[in-house]
């Protein structure tokens, strides 16, 4: 709520001069003093019931990207809320009717395309009859901190589900991916695996890639493209997909307008590659870079233990296989002995050098 002059706490005492006008042009250089984006609106005289921007303060630009007078257009506001916030904020913004201040946080549309989180504060100003003269906005980017909120719960969730997870790489995997998608920025990804072999990289998970553009790319050569860039063993962030004319029209139409790529190690050996993309927005935030990397980090410990589990448990099964076929080759040999003891003839076994091993009853 503004504070001036009088009693700030009921906004109908605020001296704002004696004509509307006088009040805008004060209230106007109050704003752009404040260092947060402010804004004013009033009763639209056309449209009953809707409310008219009449000012917007500079440091606007530096929240949501766009400059003052873009929030002159109508409607401008509603179509870029999240459209599942937008009608949970307009409807709060009708409280304005009988209350004096409102206080609500929704996402917004940035210019570049990613969602921010906004703590937007309405107080009314109202003439004598009580109804509304002003509404004056403060508007700033929480963006941070319910991030940080997020980030916190969606982790803690990933550790219990991958602590759920015994021995399924595909399983880790798909838990990795379906948090990496509820970063800010990011619309769509997937998760390859690895081929030791052939280096060949194979889609395992995927999310929010069209059908064509998943069948166009399951399955990358290591030496060109993505797949190369994964084998890099380097994280590459916010790029375009590089994809040649010659490769097939379903990788440029699908619109990635940026792309991060982390691989995912064992030591030093790649064997699995996280890949995030956005089809709205031209970078990903730093936050979902930071985060992704986390969640590439996390994912190849438990492909890195599972693979131990697994070639141990090979091992083990192998031994335990060899242990098996020595015991039978011996059960063999001893019934074989017994059939040749039965046998009524001399038998004499030998080695190569004549030496005498074994000599039937017969024999004697």
């Amino acid at each position: 709520m503004m504070t001036t002059p009088g009693d700030p706490s009921n906004p109908r005492l605020v001296p704002l001069g004696n004509t509307l006008d006088d009040a805008i042009r004060q209230l106007t250089t109050w704003f752009d003093q404040i260092p947060a984006a402010t804004y004013l609106l009033r009763p639209d005289p056309e449209n009953i019931g809707a409310l008219q921007t009449i000012h917007v303060s500079p440091e606007i630009e530096s929240i949501a990207g766009y400059p003052p007078d873009a929030w002159w257009q109508p409607d401008f506001w509603t179509t870029h809320v999240h459209p599942d916030d937008r009608a949970v904020a307009l409807a709060l913004q009708q409280q304005l009717r009988h209350k004096d201040r409102i206080e609500h946080e929704y996402r917004f549309r940035h210019r570049d395309g990613h969602d921010i989180w906004i703590h937007d504060r309405l107080s009314a100003q109202r003439d004598e009859t009580g109804a509304i003269r002003l509404i004056l906005g403060i508007y700033r980017d929480v963006s941070a901190h319910r991030n940080a909120e997020w980030l916190l719960t969606a982790h803690h969730d990933l550790l219990l589900a991958l602590q759920r997870i015994a021995a399924d790489p595909e399983a880790a995997m798909r838990a990795v991916l379906d948090s990496a998608l509820g970063l800010p920025g990011i619309d769509c990804g997937g998760i390859y695996d690895v081929d030791p072999q052939n280096g060949y990289l194979t889609l395992i998970v995927h999310g929010g890639f069209s059908s064509k553009y998943v069948a166009a790319t399951c399955t990358l050569s290591g030496d060109i493209g993505l797949g190369a860039i994964a084998h890099a063993g380097q994280p590459r962030y916010s790029f375009r997909d590089p994809a040649p004319r010659d490769l097939p029209s379903a990788i440029r139409e699908e619109g990635l307008r940026a792309i991060t790529i982390l691989p995912i190690l064992d030591g030093k050996q790649v064997i699995a590659c996280l890949k995030l993309a956005s089809h709205q927005a031209d970078t990903i935030p730093d936050l979902s870079c930071r985060m992704s990397e986390t969640l590439a980090l996390q994912l190849g410990e438990v492909l890195s233990r599972i693979r131990g589990e697994t070639a141990a448990a090979t091992e083990r099964r192998h031994l335990l296989a060899l242990l098996k076929a020595q015991q039978e080759a011996k059960e063999t040999i001893h019934r074989l002995y017994q059939a040749i003891e039965q046998i009524p003839i001399s038998i004499v076994l030998t080695d190569l050098q004549a030496r005498i091993e074994y000599v039937n009853p017969y024999f004697t």
